[in-house]
């Protein structure tokens, strides 16, 4: 149900590694051929990709710069040792997910790569400097709620994305955990 609605808005899913499936077949002269360097990807990784449209080279960079701050966080949230972002000439592929059949982990994936790139898209500046952590999981949860994971729809997201990371989700430090006790 979610892939057919992800596919009706335009998104295209598919594990990295695959052979997409054209559409329509295309005749290419030889001549009109160019020679690429074929893709080494990792075949155990399911990718979200999103269209390109709104993304200018800004938000693209901000993309970037914003995945370079959280990329600590965001590697032991998704148990991955890369973040690529591969852009496309329509879209942006994330490779960073294992692949799984389990419908609310992959729209928990979707919901974050949508709340990273729209956050992109509306910053002006963001900073590529990665912060020390005290609490993961209280500091992951904060940046989820700044991509817009407000809300009882997205507790369930919120849950598989924290569920990798240590500390408290409700307090900053162990002080203030002990405090309310």
């Amino acid at each position: 149900m979610l892939i057919r609605e992800l596919a009706h808005d335009g998104f295209i899913g598919e594990r990295v590694g695959e052979a997409a499936k054209p559409a329509e077949p295309k005749t290419v002269e030889p001549d009109q051929l160019k020679k690429e360097t074929p893709r080494t990807v990792d075949p155990d990784r399911l990718a979200i990709e999103l269209p390109k449209d709104g993304m200018t080279p800004t938000a693209i960079e901000n993309l970037r710069r914003l995945v370079a701050s959280k990329a600590t966080l965001l590697k032991k949230a998704l148990d991955t040792d890369s973040l690529p972002i591969t852009e496309r000439s329509d879209r942006i592929e994330f490779g960073w997910f294992h692949p799984t059949n389990d419908q609310a982990e992959i729209a928990a994936y979707y919901q974050l790569v949508q709340g990273l790139c729209e956050l992109a898209r509306t910053q002006k500046r963001v900073s590529a400097t990665e912060q020390e952590v005290e609490n993961e999981k209280y500091t992951f949860r904060c940046f989820l709620l700044r991509l817009g994971f407000i809300g009882s729809e997205y507790k369930e997201a919120r849950k598989i994305l924290l569920k990798n990371l240590s500390g408290n989700a409700a307090f900053r430090t162990t002080r203030e955990a002990g405090d309310e006790e």
